[in-house]
């Protein structure tokens, strides 16, 4: 695959307070621990920021909430080892939109020190025929920005990743076509070609995607009896938008053939040869 870079995209994103990782205290974040008749009394004293609040009483096994430059944390007495384990009481959480495709991000603070650095998704990751790298995550959590690069699949590299759902209201995912070979058959009731080879296709003995793309009010009205994707919005169906560059000028039909390993094998205007 090819990769070439669009834009960058920023995500905003949400608080959503829900115990993430165990940590420590945060760097400027000093405790004091004083025993009391019921445990023991915690002062706290921060160079990071405003404290709340600043002390509590903590008893034997027990836990307590603090807020530290309006981050909150949860603390909870090891009974164990007798010390105090910290735990980051926050995420962050946003919805990423490519083309008709969306994914769940999630940011948090990975190592306790108050500054989210990193997502669910990991620094590199592919959605709907781009691949997104992490350029920046804001300190507080506010945003994700991400590199944006178009992917251009190419005959002898693997797919990229997309998902389609069906006329069935199944949806598929490309990690889902790997172990037996599929065909997918972009075509348009306009399209004569792709209209007359289509009694051809179950002869090759392959699984079958068909991909419609065509536009709204020009839908078929009877489709064959294989899997059928049909999104209604022409040629800016996301699969289309993704194996375009394969077919010669944006022309149909185009067929791909994609192998047990999900390798791209052959795609263009006419069918591959029969096994």
């Amino acid at each position: 695959m090819i990769f070439f870079l669009l834009a960058a995209l920023t995500i905003p994103l949400q608080w959503n307070r829900t115990v993430v990782e165990p940590a420590s205290p945060p760097p400027g974040v000093t405790v004091e621990s004083h025993p009391v008749a019921d445990g023991f009394k915690l002062m706290f004293h921060s160079e990071a920021g405003p404290v709340d609040p600043t002390s509590l009483i903590m008893v034997p096994g027990g836990s307590a909430a603090i807020e530290i430059s309006r981050r909150p944390y949860v603390l909870q007495h090891n009974t164990a080892t007798g010390r105090i384990d910290w735990f980051t009481h926050y995420r962050a959480e946003g919805i990423l939109h490519i083309s008709r495709c969306q994914t769940q991000i999630i940011a948090t603070d990975a190592n306790g020190d108050g500054i989210f650095d990193t997502i669910n998704l990991g620094k590199t990751f592919q959605l709907c025929g781009r691949q997104l790298t992490v350029k920046s995550i804001a300190s507080d959590g506010a945003s994700v920005t991400f590199e944006v690069s178009r992917i251009v699949p190419r005959i002898g590299q693997p797919i990229p990743q997309f998902t389609l759902t069906t006329t069935a209201g199944t949806t598929i995912s490309s990690l889902d076509l790997k172990g037996k070979p599929t065909l997918l058959d972009f075509w348009a009731t306009w399209c004569d070609t792709c209209v007359r080879e289509m009694p051809e296709l179950p002869k090759l003995k392959l699984d079958i995607i068909s991909i419609n793309i065509d536009s709204p009010g020009h839908l078929p009205k009877s489709l064959p009896p294989w899997t059928q994707v049909v999104s209604g919005i022409g040629t800016a169906d996301s699969t289309w938008q993704i194996f375009q560059s394969l077919s010669k000028d944006g022309s149909l039909p185009l067929y791909v053939l994609i192998d047990e390993n999900g390798i791209i094998r052959h795609a263009g205007p006419t069918l591959p040869a029969r096994e």
